[in-house]
């Protein structure tokens, strides 16, 4: 080989490697879930967040062991809620909106749905979000309404996906109220909601992408079928998860808005 070819072949290599850079390292992988793992049913009342009210207890009567937050009124007792969390679990955010349902004076249990596992990004909220199975999560509902005691009246109210899993432990119960939907896409059949002794409030934004006019129309529907007592109201100007802080869009009007109509509903 002469040499002008060999100089040659060697500049063309020189130039691919310039053109073409070192990519690097591989980048690790990673599966659906980075859960961080915390004692899910403690042996005592456990303190949740220092300095503010409310602790983690046992829920009782389950087989299998689960926990809830709960916070009491400082005065009087109006009567007990059970609050089901968004997708995003029984975070600092769902436990502040226990506490300022309390403030209103109402007695709230917050059921740990993921049971313990604290979901850290978007990949982990879907896979443990999918994971709550209904007949767990009916119990877990059904566990924290007998955890409210001897109330004067109980209600419940999911947030979000948090409606998926409160709605089948209230179904079949003559002791809850009410039960309140905040912008969730209720997928339960006529014989689901045909169990439901609850009046049904379902909130939802005017902008909620989620609620589009064929959807809705199935939906009442399905209410109407089923006989249950019903009423779906739209707050204005508002997005979606009215009492969702976390929400993309989250608008303080709004949730004062959304207050006020559950306000009215348990008055």
């Amino acid at each position: 080989m002469s040499l002008l070819r060999s100089t040659l072949i060697l500049g063309t290599l020189l130039l691919l490697c310039t053109a073409c850079p070192d990519p690097g390292p591989e980048r690790p992988s990673f599966g659906e879930e980075l859960p961080s793992i915390v004692a899910p049913v403690p042996d005592a009342p456990l303190v949740a967040d220092e300095g503010k009210p409310g602790a983690w207890e046992a829920l009782p009567g389950l087989e299998k062991p689960a926990r809830a937050f709960i916070v009491a009124p400082e005065g009087e007792t109006r009567g007990g809620l059970v609050l089901g969390h968004t997708r995003w679990g029984a975070n600092a955010a769902a436990r502040d909106l226990a506490r300022d349902f309390a403030k209103r004076g109402f007695l709230v249990v917050l059921p740990d749905f993921y049971e313990g596992v604290v979901p850290s990004f978007g990949g982990s909220v879907e896979a443990l979000s999918k994971g709550v199975g209904q007949e767990r999560a009916a119990a877990l509902t059904a566990a924290s309404l007998d955890r409210l005691g001897e109330v004067p009246v109980r209600h419940a109210l999911g947030v979000a996906y948090g409606g998926h899993w409160v709605l089948p432990g209230v179904a079949g119960r003559k002791d809850v109220s009410t039960l309140v939907l905040d912008s969730t896409r209720v997928v339960y059949g006529p014989d689901v909601l045909a169990e439901l002794h609850a009046k049904v409030l379902l909130l939802h934004g005017e902008h909620d992408a989620g609620f589009a006019t064929d959807f809705v129309g199935g939906m009442d529907a399905d209410f109407e079928d089923a006989g249950t007592r019903y009423e779906r109201e739209i707050i204005e100007d508002a997005g979606t998860s009215l009492l969702d802080r976390e929400a993309r869009g989250h608008s303080m009007m709004a949730e004062d808005e959304a207050m006020k109509r559950i306000e009215a509903l348990w008055s």
